[in-house]
């Protein structure tokens, strides 16, 4: 007879113990303590990202939009600006943000920045988390899209409408007349530069050290130190601006750097005639390109004749008549000295000039004989301090206005693909410090940017730089002079190499 199978016995389920959240409080305090912590931030942290809103910024008008916010450390801010057709717009902050446009493409804004943006559509701009308390201030012109079939025909001024009246606080210098600094007429004294008071750098030995090893590095190539200057700026964000410099006070031959300081002077009168950027005339507007990225004497010696209201000729010019053309000429120096860039001479054009003249002749060679015939002739004089400081006041949008400073960066921005420079006679990478940052980016250009004002002959070699990315934002100006610097080819190119190195290291 067959066995029923017997029926196992059913297992009693096990009982899952209860965490008693009470006892552990008092027997393990501090473990307690951590995970309230931890989720009462991951509460927050999720609550502050479920409630974070972008403020839309629309407007049907062309005009600046100012929004300083107080920021508080690790906070960001967030703008969703609405474009429309018809529109574009440029942007100016002074902290690090990143752009979103319509078409999903980013792009990372190191404080000033000469781009337009004219695709309609929302653009969202968000701001890097801040690492300590700051006014996070954003700056949006919005600007009609002009083109050539639309872009106005505006009459030119007469000369007298055109000198800019400088501030009423203005703390004017009084120079003591001599060939270098004629009297300033009432008319010429109008013709001053709007930034009248000197930044507020302040000395860095982090600085000054890299500076020293430049000084070492040209004495190791055998240039000789005693004709080199050097200003170096770090634009750190939060603490600007620290610097250092090796005889950056002197004087020296600037060659085409000059034609920087004629941009910003000439853009002074079209702001006097209530000008913005995008309505000067399209021939003046390709004589500006061509005197700033081609460097060409001949656009040059236009714009100079018309700031100051002078021309060249063969023919030298009666005592009288001279006089009058020189104080005229020297406008350009009391434009600049007035606002406390000392000593400087800017009077003499860039020779030679095709179509004019292959050397000075006439007015422009009258000029440089005012110490007499046998003596050294007058020549333009600018220090490294003078441009690193104009420089400055161009990336941080005062220099004449914050459109005016966007018009200037987009004339001094360098295109760094070897496409854009390899087959010019004379660019302004190679053998510069742009040859060295290209080195150093050769893999992905678009990663920095770089805006520049080189000038060369055969007896100097010179060049001042804005150069910015995520990990470096600086000034760099050197001066060369001497023939010893135009035949050392590679000095400017390995000192932007260290010194761009140098920089990235540093908080």
């Amino acid at each position: 007879m067959d066995k029923l199978p017997r029926k196992k016995p059913k297992k009693k389920p096990k009982k899952t113990p209860k965490i008693n959240l009470i006892r552990i409080s008092f027997k393990y305090p501090l473990v307690w303590a951590t995970l309230i912590t931890a989720s009462f931030a991951f509460y927050l942290n999720f609550m502050v990202q479920q409630n974070t809103t972008c403020e839309d910024i629309v407007t049907d008008h062309n005009s600046s939009i100012y929004k300083p916010v107080k920021l508080h450390k690790n906070q960001q801010i967030c703008y969703n600006i609405h474009v429309k057709k018809g529109q574009q717009f440029r942007l100016l902050t002074n902290y690090p943000a990143n752009l979103e446009t319509p078409d999903k493409l980013k792009e990372i804004f190191l404080g000033i920045n000469p781009k337009s943006f004219q695709t309609p559509g929302i653009y969202k701009l968000t701001s890097n988390k801040v690492e300590q308390d700051v006014t996070y201030q954003t700056i949006l012109k919005f600007i009609p899209q002009y083109t050539t079939s639309n872009l106005p025909n505006l009459p030119e001024l007469p000369p007298s409408q055109s000198q800019v009246t400088p501030p009423t606080n203005s703390a004017k210098k009084t120079e003591q007349s001599s060939p270098l600094t004629p009297p300033a007429s009432n008319e010429q004294a109008q013709f001053v530069y709007n930034v009248n008071q000197e930044p507020n750098f302040h000395p860095d030995p982090k600085l000054e050290k890299i500076v020293d090893n430049i000084v070492n590095l040209a004495q190791s190539r055998g240039l000789p130190i005693n004709q080199l200057s050097i200003s170096l700026l770090n634009l750190n964000p939060y603490q600007c601006c620290s610097y250092a410099g090796y005889e950056e006070n002197t004087l020296r031959y600037p060659a085409s750097i000059v034609k920087l300081f004629w941009l910003v002077a000439f853009y002074a009168q079209k702001n006097q005639q209530n000008y913005f950027p995008q309505e000067i005339s399209l021939q003046e507007q390709k004589l500006l390109s061509k005197m700033i990225r081609d460097s060409d004497n001949e656009s040059a010696s236009v714009i100079l004749d018309q700031i100051t209201q002078t021309k060249s000729s063969l023919k030298k010019l009666s005592e009288n008549k001279f006089e009058l053309w020189k104080n005229k000429r020297y406008q350009i120096n009391n434009f600049f000295r007035n606002a406390g860039y000392d000593n400087i001479n800017i009077t003499q054009k860039t020779f030679p000039i095709p179509n004019l003249l292959n050397s000075p002749e006439g007015p422009d060679l009258q000029i440089r004989q005012l110490n007499g015939q046998q003596s050294p002739p007058i020549r333009n004089k600018i220090t490294t301090h003078h441009v690193a400081r104009l420089l400055y006041e161009i990336y941080a949008g005062q220099a004449i206005s914050q459109d005016y400073s966007l018009a200037t960066m987009d004339l001094l921005k360098r295109d760094l693909f070897p496409s854009a420079w390899k087959e010019k006679l004379y660019d302004a990478i190679e053998e510069f410090l742009g040859q060295g940052i290209y080195t150093l980016f050769s893999n992905n250009p678009n990663s920095v940017q770089f805006y520049s004002k080189m000038g060369w002959t055969f007896g100097t070699r010179n060049d001042g730089a804005i150069i910015l990315s995520n990990k470096a934002n600086y000034i760099l100006v050197i001066f060369g002079d001497d023939p010893k610097y135009y035949e050392d080819k590679q000095f400017f190119p390995l000192v932007s190499q260290e010194v761009y190195q140098e920089i990235s290291k540093l908080p």
